[in-house]
């Protein structure tokens, strides 16, 4: 009797794993189909994600994404009109709930590393410098997109955590952005950058082929 017992248990364990890897495969199989259906070569759209505007975004070979993403193309909103470009370079890597939204033009280079919850917008609801400001009275949904101008960020950069990248921004190429950080300035190439508001921790010494200290970091005393 144990003897079959056992047996069973084998038999049960056999076909859970089985189960198992072919729902692995079915999902792999559609997370890539996705990717194929907006033209993307080679890469994978996880299932759940949500892709607005596709005719005004291009996506490099080699995307990949471990969990849902959210890109978006806005064309129109609250009556007004709108001609976005959103540029993603070959082999980006997402953990997951990388959310990108353009009313004007964002380009991504290749190689990026992101983790998760990034966020890259070149707009938001409303004004709020100068004369023409929103009105606070007034519900934020109801306010027009603005935007105070491109984002571009390069090759080889590699985001942490929960990181925010607003509009007017140029990220230079292997810029390194600590966990939680919102980048309004921009950056040279070579930074690692930290902080809300964003701002140079390191920068790159090609030369003696390592990270240095900014400026403004050495003065307070941080250790290298």
């Amino acid at each position: 009797m144990s003897g079959r017992l056992e047996h069973l248990r084998r038999t049960e364990g056999t076909v859970h794993g089985a189960r198992t890897a072919l729902t692995r495969v079915a999902r792999g199989t559609a997370r890539r189909l996705n990717a194929r259906a907006l033209g993307w070569r080679n890469g994978v759209l996880p299932l759940g994600s949500t892709v607005i505007g596709a005719s005004h975004i291009t996506v490099g070979e080699g995307f990949d994404a471990a969990r849902p993403v959210w890109l978006e193309a806005v064309t129109s909103y609250a009556g007004e009109t709108f001609e976005p470009r959103i540029r993603i370079g070959a082999r980006l890597t997402s953990s997951g709930l990388l959310h990108v939204s353009a009313i004007g033009e964002i380009a991504i280079g290749d190689d990026c590393l992101f983790g998760s919850n990034v966020y890259i917008g070149d707009h938001a609801h409303g004004e709020y410098r100068g004369h023409g400001s929103s009105d606070p009275s007034s519900a934020p949904r109801t306010r027009p997109l603005r935007s105070p101008g491109p984002i571009a960020i390069g090759d080889r950069c590699w985001f942490g955590d929960n990181v925010v990248v607003l509009g007017g921004v140029t990220i230079g190429d292997g810029c390194v952005i600590g966990a939680n950080s919102v980048v309004t300035r921009s950056l040279a190439a070579g930074t690692i950058a930290g902080g809300s508001p964003a701002r140079p921790l390191k920068t790159w010494d090609q030369a003696a082929a390592t990270w240095r200290r900014s400026a403004s970091t050495a003065l307070e005393g941080r250790p290298a």
